[in-house]
């Protein structure tokens, strides 16, 4: 039964939904773009910040975004940042995973 969407689509999510999900494999997913302001202080927690208000439209406090730092759920590129104070060099084409929903593709 086709009652909102098709077939090719619901095997294009379901698809996409393993790809991201169970595979853990983000570079073929379709992923938000985020820019980082230039000149910003970027420490792991400024940047996550600006994310999750900017891409997601979330406000955050610094203290959640520390926790999940700290706890580690945050990923740059696979590496797990544990120090929320830490600078980040963020370059195109990276990936930041901000918890297991969340990511964006730095532009």
């Amino acid at each position: 039964m086709q009652a909102y969407h098709s077939v090719h689509a619901a095997k294009r999510t379901l698809n996409e939904w393993n790809t991201r999900f169970s595979k853990r494999d983000l570079e073929h997913v379709d992923l938000p773009a985020f820019s980082p302001a230039e000149g910003q202080d970027l420490t792991a927690v400024n940047v996550l910040s600006d994310v999750y208000r900017n891409v997601f439209q979330l406000e955050k406090s610094r203290s959640e975004i520390s926790r999940l730092i700290k706890q580690g759920s945050v990923e740059i590129d696979g590496t797990k940042i544990h120090n929320p104070k830490a600078k980040v060099a963020l370059r195109p084409g990276q990936i930041v995973r901000l918890d297991r929903k969340r990511a964006v593709r730095i532009l």
